[in-house]
Protein backbone atom coordinates (compact mmCIF):
# COMPACT_ATOMS: atom_id res chain seq x y z
CA UNK A 1 0.00 0.00 0.00
CA UNK A 2 1.27 3.48 -0.85
CA UNK A 3 2.56 5.53 2.05
CA UNK A 4 1.32 9.01 2.90
CA UNK A 5 4.50 10.82 1.96
CA UNK A 6 6.11 12.45 -1.06
CA UNK A 7 8.90 10.47 -2.71
CA UNK A 8 11.34 11.95 -5.22
CA UNK A 9 13.58 9.72 -7.30
CA UNK A 10 16.59 11.39 -8.94
CA UNK A 11 17.87 9.47 -11.95
CA UNK A 12 21.07 10.76 -13.60
CA UNK A 13 21.51 9.19 -17.05
CA UNK A 14 23.92 9.52 -19.95
CA UNK A 15 23.66 8.06 -23.46
CA UNK A 16 21.27 5.24 -22.53
CA UNK A 17 18.92 5.27 -25.50
CA UNK A 18 18.66 1.47 -25.52
CA UNK A 19 17.14 1.27 -22.04
CA UNK A 20 15.98 4.74 -20.98
CA UNK A 21 12.24 4.27 -21.62
CA UNK A 22 12.14 0.91 -19.88
CA UNK A 23 14.18 2.29 -16.98
CA UNK A 24 11.86 5.27 -16.47
CA UNK A 25 8.83 2.97 -16.55
CA UNK A 26 10.38 0.65 -13.96
CA UNK A 27 11.31 3.48 -11.62
CA UNK A 28 7.89 5.14 -11.95
CA UNK A 29 6.09 1.84 -11.34
CA UNK A 30 8.16 1.17 -8.22
CA UNK A 31 7.57 4.69 -6.88
CA UNK A 32 3.80 4.45 -7.43
CA UNK A 33 3.69 1.30 -5.29
CA UNK A 34 5.61 2.93 -2.44
CA UNK A 35 4.22 6.46 -2.11
CA UNK A 36 0.94 8.20 -2.83
CA UNK A 37 2.74 11.28 -4.14
CA UNK A 38 5.89 10.74 -6.14
CA UNK A 39 8.03 12.20 -8.89
CA UNK A 40 10.87 10.96 -11.07
CA UNK A 41 13.51 13.56 -11.94
CA UNK A 42 15.67 12.47 -14.86
CA UNK A 43 18.91 14.44 -15.24
CA UNK A 44 20.45 13.89 -18.66
CA UNK A 45 24.21 14.35 -18.36
CA UNK A 46 24.82 15.72 -21.86
CA UNK A 47 23.99 12.52 -23.76
CA UNK A 48 25.47 12.11 -27.23
CA UNK A 49 22.76 9.76 -28.53
CA UNK A 50 18.95 9.97 -28.81
CA UNK A 51 18.23 9.65 -25.09
CA UNK A 52 16.54 13.06 -24.75
CA UNK A 53 14.51 12.67 -27.94
CA UNK A 54 13.28 9.26 -26.87
CA UNK A 55 12.23 10.67 -23.50
CA UNK A 56 10.30 13.46 -25.22
CA UNK A 57 8.42 10.98 -27.39
CA UNK A 58 7.81 8.60 -24.52
CA UNK A 59 6.41 11.28 -22.22
CA UNK A 60 4.35 12.99 -24.92
CA UNK A 61 2.34 9.78 -25.28
CA UNK A 62 1.30 10.15 -21.65
CA UNK A 63 2.86 6.76 -21.01
CA UNK A 64 3.98 7.62 -17.49
CA UNK A 65 3.04 10.55 -15.20
CA UNK A 66 5.11 12.61 -12.76
CA UNK A 67 8.35 12.58 -14.75
CA UNK A 68 10.53 15.67 -15.17
CA UNK A 69 13.57 15.77 -17.43
CA UNK A 70 16.46 18.22 -17.14
CA UNK A 71 19.11 18.09 -19.86
CA UNK A 72 22.45 19.58 -18.81
CA UNK A 73 24.32 21.92 -21.13
CA UNK A 74 27.77 20.66 -20.08
CA UNK A 75 28.83 17.14 -19.16
CA UNK A 76 29.63 16.70 -15.48
CA UNK A 77 30.14 13.87 -13.00
CA UNK A 78 27.39 11.67 -11.60
CA UNK A 79 27.20 13.39 -8.21
CA UNK A 80 26.93 16.89 -9.70
CA UNK A 81 24.13 15.68 -11.96
CA UNK A 82 22.38 14.20 -8.93
CA UNK A 83 22.61 17.54 -7.12
CA UNK A 84 20.79 19.19 -10.04
CA UNK A 85 17.92 16.81 -9.35
CA UNK A 86 18.05 17.34 -5.58
CA UNK A 87 17.79 21.10 -6.07
CA UNK A 88 14.49 20.60 -7.90
CA UNK A 89 12.91 17.78 -5.92
CA UNK A 90 9.94 18.38 -3.62
CA UNK A 91 9.75 15.07 -1.79
CA UNK A 92 9.94 14.28 1.90
CA UNK A 93 12.51 11.68 0.86
CA UNK A 94 14.77 11.61 -2.19
CA UNK A 95 16.34 8.52 -3.71
CA UNK A 96 19.41 8.84 -5.94
CA UNK A 97 19.67 5.96 -8.37
CA UNK A 98 22.68 5.22 -10.57
CA UNK A 99 21.14 3.79 -13.73
CA UNK A 100 24.41 2.07 -14.64
CA UNK A 101 24.86 0.01 -11.50
CA UNK A 102 21.91 0.22 -9.07
CA UNK A 103 18.71 -1.81 -9.12
CA UNK A 104 15.26 -0.37 -8.47
CA UNK A 105 14.03 -3.58 -6.79
CA UNK A 106 15.92 -2.58 -3.63
CA UNK A 107 14.02 0.71 -3.34
CA UNK A 108 11.22 -0.56 -1.01
CA UNK A 109 13.81 -1.81 1.48
CA UNK A 110 15.58 1.57 1.50
CA UNK A 111 12.33 3.49 1.94
CA UNK A 112 11.27 1.21 4.78
CA UNK A 113 14.48 1.97 6.66
CA UNK A 114 14.34 5.72 6.11
CA UNK A 115 10.73 5.79 7.35
CA UNK A 116 11.93 4.11 10.54
CA UNK A 117 13.68 7.36 11.44
CA UNK A 118 16.93 7.24 9.50
CA UNK A 119 18.05 10.37 7.65
CA UNK A 120 20.25 8.43 5.26
CA UNK A 121 20.07 4.87 3.95
CA UNK A 122 22.85 3.67 1.67
CA UNK A 123 22.72 0.54 -0.51
CA UNK A 124 25.82 -1.03 -2.03
CA UNK A 125 25.74 -3.35 -5.01
CA UNK A 126 28.35 -6.01 -4.31
CA UNK A 127 28.47 -6.94 -7.99
CA UNK A 128 30.23 -3.86 -9.38
CA UNK A 129 30.96 -2.90 -12.97
CA UNK A 130 34.19 -4.12 -14.54
CA UNK A 131 37.25 -1.95 -13.97
CA UNK A 132 40.76 -1.88 -15.41
CA UNK A 133 43.67 -3.13 -13.29
CA UNK A 134 45.14 0.40 -12.80
CA UNK A 135 41.67 1.59 -11.75
CA UNK A 136 41.39 -1.13 -9.10
CA UNK A 137 44.91 -0.45 -7.77
CA UNK A 138 44.27 3.28 -7.61
CA UNK A 139 40.96 2.54 -5.90
CA UNK A 140 42.72 0.55 -3.17
CA UNK A 141 45.12 3.44 -2.55
CA UNK A 142 42.23 5.91 -2.49
CA UNK A 143 40.26 3.76 -0.03
CA UNK A 144 43.29 3.61 2.29
CA UNK A 145 43.87 7.37 2.19
CA UNK A 146 40.15 8.07 2.60
CA UNK A 147 39.96 5.77 5.62
CA UNK A 148 42.97 7.49 7.21
CA UNK A 149 41.46 10.91 6.56
CA UNK A 150 37.89 10.18 7.64
CA UNK A 151 37.94 6.96 9.64
CA UNK A 152 35.42 5.31 7.31
CA UNK A 153 35.49 3.21 4.16
CA UNK A 154 34.51 5.05 0.98
CA UNK A 155 32.96 2.06 -0.85
CA UNK A 156 30.68 1.15 2.06
CA UNK A 157 29.79 4.51 3.55
CA UNK A 158 29.79 6.62 0.40
CA UNK A 159 28.01 4.41 -2.14
CA UNK A 160 25.96 6.26 -4.75
CA UNK A 161 22.61 4.44 -4.22
CA UNK A 162 20.99 6.24 -1.31
CA UNK A 163 17.79 7.65 0.14
CA UNK A 164 17.93 10.95 2.03
CA UNK A 165 15.42 12.63 4.32
CA UNK A 166 14.50 16.27 3.82
CA UNK A 167 16.90 17.24 6.64
CA UNK A 168 19.78 15.49 4.92
CA UNK A 169 18.83 17.01 1.55
CA UNK A 170 18.88 20.52 2.99
CA UNK A 171 22.24 19.84 4.61
CA UNK A 172 23.73 18.72 1.30
CA UNK A 173 22.38 21.67 -0.67
CA UNK A 174 23.64 24.20 1.89
CA UNK A 175 27.22 22.87 1.72
CA UNK A 176 29.86 24.84 -0.24
CA UNK A 177 30.37 21.80 -2.50
CA UNK A 178 27.03 19.93 -2.62
CA UNK A 179 28.25 17.26 -5.06
CA UNK A 180 31.08 16.31 -2.70
CA UNK A 181 28.93 16.58 0.41
CA UNK A 182 26.36 14.25 -1.18
CA UNK A 183 28.80 11.33 -0.96
CA UNK A 184 30.29 12.51 2.32
CA UNK A 185 27.09 13.23 4.25
CA UNK A 186 26.96 9.87 6.02
CA UNK A 187 30.64 9.56 6.89
CA UNK A 188 31.27 12.10 9.64
CA UNK A 189 27.98 13.97 10.09
CA UNK A 190 25.56 13.32 12.91
CA UNK A 191 22.73 12.09 10.72
CA UNK A 192 21.30 8.73 11.67
CA UNK A 193 22.20 6.34 8.85
CA UNK A 194 21.81 2.71 7.83
CA UNK A 195 23.50 0.54 5.23
CA UNK A 196 22.26 -2.31 3.07
CA UNK A 197 24.15 -4.70 0.79
CA UNK A 198 22.65 -6.47 -2.19
CA UNK A 199 23.88 -8.26 -5.29
CA UNK A 200 22.61 -7.69 -8.81
CA UNK A 201 24.22 -7.58 -12.24
CA UNK A 202 24.89 -3.98 -13.38
CA UNK A 203 22.61 -2.62 -16.10
CA UNK A 204 25.58 -1.49 -18.18
CA UNK A 205 28.78 -3.47 -18.65
CA UNK A 206 30.90 -0.46 -19.58
CA UNK A 207 34.41 -0.65 -18.16
CA UNK A 208 35.55 1.90 -15.61
CA UNK A 209 38.82 3.53 -16.60
CA UNK A 210 41.52 5.12 -14.47
CA UNK A 211 41.22 8.56 -16.03
CA UNK A 212 37.52 8.67 -15.12
CA UNK A 213 38.24 8.25 -11.42
CA UNK A 214 41.38 10.30 -10.78
CA UNK A 215 39.71 13.71 -10.86
CA UNK A 216 36.72 12.50 -8.86
CA UNK A 217 38.90 10.88 -6.21
CA UNK A 218 41.20 13.88 -5.81
CA UNK A 219 38.23 16.22 -5.47
CA UNK A 220 36.61 13.95 -2.92
CA UNK A 221 39.75 13.87 -0.76
CA UNK A 222 40.70 17.54 -0.78
CA UNK A 223 37.13 18.85 -0.52
CA UNK A 224 36.05 16.79 2.48
CA UNK A 225 39.17 16.78 4.66
CA UNK A 226 42.12 18.99 5.53
CA UNK A 227 44.36 15.99 6.09
CA UNK A 228 45.90 15.88 2.57
CA UNK A 229 46.72 19.57 2.63
CA UNK A 230 48.02 19.32 6.19
CA UNK A 231 50.35 16.57 4.98
CA UNK A 232 51.54 18.93 2.26
CA UNK A 233 52.18 21.73 4.76
CA UNK A 234 54.03 19.31 7.04
CA UNK A 235 56.26 18.29 4.13
CA UNK A 236 56.94 21.97 3.41
CA UNK A 237 57.96 22.55 7.03
CA UNK A 238 60.15 19.45 6.93
CA UNK A 239 61.80 20.60 3.68
CA UNK A 240 62.47 24.09 5.02
CA UNK A 241 63.89 22.70 8.28
CA UNK A 242 66.07 20.18 6.45
CA UNK A 243 67.53 22.91 4.24
CA UNK A 244 68.35 25.07 7.27
CA UNK A 245 70.11 22.12 8.91
CA UNK A 246 72.00 21.41 5.70
CA UNK A 247 73.10 25.06 5.47
CA UNK A 248 74.45 24.86 9.03
CA UNK A 249 76.30 21.67 8.08
CA UNK A 250 77.86 23.37 5.03
CA UNK A 251 79.03 26.33 7.12
CA UNK A 252 80.46 24.00 9.75
CA UNK A 253 82.41 22.07 7.09
CA UNK A 254 83.72 25.32 5.62
CA UNK A 255 84.93 26.53 9.02
CA UNK A 256 86.35 23.28 10.38
CA UNK A 257 87.96 21.69 7.31
CA UNK A 258 90.78 22.99 5.18
CA UNK A 259 90.52 20.69 2.16
CA UNK A 260 87.09 21.81 0.94
CA UNK A 261 86.59 21.66 -2.83
CA UNK A 262 86.50 25.12 -4.41
CA UNK A 263 82.96 26.33 -5.02
CA UNK A 264 81.30 23.57 -3.00
CA UNK A 265 80.27 25.86 -0.14
CA UNK A 266 78.80 28.49 -2.47
CA UNK A 267 76.83 26.01 -4.57
CA UNK A 268 75.57 24.11 -1.53
CA UNK A 269 74.40 27.27 0.24
CA UNK A 270 72.78 28.51 -2.95
CA UNK A 271 70.84 25.27 -3.46
CA UNK A 272 69.77 24.95 0.16
CA UNK A 273 68.71 28.60 0.22
CA UNK A 274 66.59 28.23 -2.93
CA UNK A 275 64.88 25.07 -1.70
CA UNK A 276 64.27 26.74 1.65
CA UNK A 277 62.52 29.66 -0.04
CA UNK A 278 60.50 27.31 -2.26
CA UNK A 279 59.37 25.33 0.79
CA UNK A 280 58.33 28.51 2.59
CA UNK A 281 56.37 29.76 -0.43
CA UNK A 282 54.57 26.42 -0.80
CA UNK A 283 53.81 26.44 2.93
CA UNK A 284 52.21 29.89 2.71
CA UNK A 285 50.21 28.91 -0.39
CA UNK A 286 48.96 25.76 1.33
CA UNK A 287 47.80 27.73 4.35
CA UNK A 288 45.96 30.18 2.10
CA UNK A 289 44.29 27.24 0.35
CA UNK A 290 43.04 26.08 3.76
CA UNK A 291 41.57 29.50 4.44
CA UNK A 292 37.76 29.78 4.26
CA UNK A 293 38.22 32.80 2.03
CA UNK A 294 39.18 30.59 -0.93
CA UNK A 295 36.44 30.31 -3.51
CA UNK A 296 35.83 27.81 -6.28
CA UNK A 297 35.09 28.58 -9.91
CA UNK A 298 31.47 28.64 -11.15
CA UNK A 299 29.96 25.20 -11.64
CA UNK A 300 28.94 25.18 -15.28
CA UNK A 301 27.92 21.55 -14.96
CA UNK A 302 24.68 22.63 -13.24
CA UNK A 303 23.44 24.68 -16.20
CA UNK A 304 20.23 23.18 -17.60
CA UNK A 305 19.90 23.52 -21.37
CA UNK A 306 16.43 21.99 -21.72
CA UNK A 307 13.64 20.77 -19.49
CA UNK A 308 10.27 19.12 -20.02
CA UNK A 309 7.89 16.88 -18.11
CA UNK A 310 4.96 14.50 -18.35
CA UNK A 311 1.65 16.07 -19.41
CA UNK A 312 0.04 14.52 -16.34
CA UNK A 313 1.24 15.29 -12.82
CA UNK A 314 -0.93 13.41 -10.34
CA UNK A 315 -0.14 15.66 -7.41
CA UNK A 316 -1.67 18.61 -9.28
CA UNK A 317 -4.94 16.70 -9.61
CA UNK A 318 -5.29 16.77 -5.82
CA UNK A 319 -4.20 20.39 -5.42
CA UNK A 320 -6.55 22.54 -3.32
CA UNK A 321 -8.77 19.51 -2.60
CA UNK A 322 -9.51 18.83 1.04
CA UNK A 323 -10.16 15.23 1.92
CA UNK A 324 -12.61 14.92 4.82
CA UNK A 325 -13.07 11.62 6.57
CA UNK A 326 -16.65 10.45 6.81
CA UNK A 327 -18.03 10.68 10.33
CA UNK A 328 -20.67 8.32 11.60
CA UNK A 329 -24.01 9.65 12.80
CA UNK A 330 -23.65 10.21 16.58
CA UNK A 331 -27.24 11.16 17.22
CA UNK A 332 -28.79 9.00 19.91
Amino acid sequence: MSGQFFLSIVLPVQSQEASICRLVDEVASAAAKIARDWEVIVVDNCSTDQTVDLLKTHLSNDAVPNVQVFALAVETDHDSAAVVGLERCLGDFACILDARNDHVAELPSLIERVRDGFDLVVARNLQRRRASVPYRLAGKVFDLVYRLAHGAAFETDAASYRVLSRRAINHVLQAPHPAVQLRHVGVRTGFKSARLDYRHAPHLESKRLLRDGLDRGARMLVSTSRVPLRVATSLCVFGATANVIYSIYVLAVALLKDDVAPGWVTISLQQSGMFFLISVVLLVLSEYALSPSSRSAPDWGSVVAEEFNSPRMTRNERANVEQIAEMGDTRG
